[in-house]
């Protein structure tokens, strides 16, 4: 919706050729498949399900990026308009995925910050879901297929991900000024009713009531501090591919679970 201009539910309906969650519903079905399944069957339905899950993610995040930056909508409509735009939507989530979160739409320090929060946390989930231990909820009897192409590709993407969210997010100034008012309706010919309401579903909130980041650490370093995260989370997460200190750190939390 918000790469092809669609400021409402209605108005994608009425003007376009889609109007359910397929793909969502599509998720449903092959997990459901899954869960009646067994043996290489059940671990297909899994894999596809989990793939039609990272790309309805994907679109989620692209699409957010879209709006809060502000990008210019897809100028095509023609046939399959609709795929091609959830193709971008996924390729801007693929590319920036840390800069759908609302925090980055303030830019400045703001923004910087909320980006190293999530990468942070990021890392440490992946790092987890490396364990056999974990992997054996997710898909039974593949908690001991090799990882190094999964860890390899992860760590390379992380990287370049990270960078170019700090690079676009540290470009991005926050705004300071927001009207006290706000139009009940607002003009705009891509409707189909001609009129939207710019307030619902996201009533504007003036960022500058929000956090202003650690005053402590100026936006430049915040930058550098994320350059570093990117290059040093990503080694490791490559370096998991490669060593055997993923097997030995979950060794040693297993034994200190087992202590206590």
């Amino acid at each position: 919706m918000m790469v092809q201009a669609c400021p409402s539910l209605s108005a994608y309906t009425v003007s376009k050729d889609s109007g359910s969650d397929w793909i969502r519903k599509c998720v449903i079905l092959v997990l459901a498949l899954a869960g009646i399944a067994t043996g290489n069957a059940q671990v297909a339905f899994t894999m596809i399900a989990l793939l039609l899950m990272c790309a309805v993610l994907l679109a989620n995040l692209g699409a957010r990026t879209w709006y809060f930056f502000q990008w210019q909508p897809l100028g095509y409509n023609g046939s399959f308009a609709t795929i091609l735009a959830y193709m971008a939507a996924i390729g801007a989530g693929f590319i920036v995925p840390f800069l759908g979160h609302r925090t980055a739409s303030v830019g400045g320090k703001p923004a910087l910050e909320s980006i190293l929060r999530l990468t942070i946390m990021l890392a440490l989930c992946f790092v987890v879901s490396d364990f056999d231990s974990v992997q054996q909820f997710i898909v039974v009897g593949k908690e001991g297929c090799n990882q190094t192409a999964v860890n390899t590709f992860v760590g390379i993407w992380y990287s370049l991900a990270l960078l170019v969210s700090v690079h676009l997010a540290s470009k991005v100034q926050p705004i300071h000024e927001y009207p006290d008012e706000e139009p009940l309706l607002e003009e705009d010919h891509q409707s189909p009713v001609g009129f939207r309401v710019p307030n619902l579903p996201d009533f504007p909130i003036d960022p500058a009531q929000g956090k202003t980041g650690i005053r402590q650490l100026s936006q430049r370093i915040e930058v550098f501090i994320g350059v570093i995260l990117a290059a040093l989370v990503g080694a490791g997460i490559v370096a998991l591919a490669y060593t055997g200190w993923g097997d030995a750190t979950e060794d040693a939390i297993t034994n200190f679970v087992n202590v206590f």
